[in-house]
């Protein structure tokens, strides 16, 4: 049986998790995604940028198919997955802070953070990632002309 890390709080800034995961078990949950898009909710996840959409429908399915006591683990295993996603992509590191919680760090520039629970408890993963990538470029950007 794998352990359901529970998410509490109104926004995962305030996310408490049981047991205290490490960067590893986060990186191991990730992996349990696309079994459980697949096997519960009859949705490939092929990875990348191109699976966001389909991350959208799974994580609504999830708040209308999901019981209460799985939601916790649906957004620890997608919230991992989006954050694994994003660190292949685009290089970071997981890193527990005191005020976002578990995230991915250095992620697309240097000092960027994104909170991947964060996004998988909003939804909209494709809304939120076209927004970072903006954010992003627009970083570089300003920091060139420095």
């Amino acid at each position: 049986m794998n352990p359901i890390i529970p998410v509490n709080g109104s926004n995962a800034k305030n996310a408490k998790f049981d047991p205290a995961p490490t960067a590893s078990y986060l990186q191991k949950k990730a992996y349990q995604a696309p079994i459980l898009s697949q096997e519960v909710f009859g949705k490939p996840l092929t990875g990348g940028v191109e699976a966001f959409p389909t991350l959208d429908v799974v994580l609504g399915l999830a708040k209308t198919q999901a019981a209460p006591e799985a939601k916790e683990n649906i957004v620890t295993t997608f919230g991992a997955y989006l954050g694994e996603t994003l660190r292949s992509m685009h290089g970071g590191e997981w890193t527990e802070d005191p005020d976002a919680g578990w995230c991915i760090k250095n992620v697309g520039a240097p000092g960027e953070r994104v909170n991947p629970f964060e996004w998988v408890k909003d939804g909209n993963i494709a809304g939120h990632y076209e927004a970072w990538c903006r954010q992003v470029q627009s970083y570089g950007k300003n920091n060139k002309q420095h």
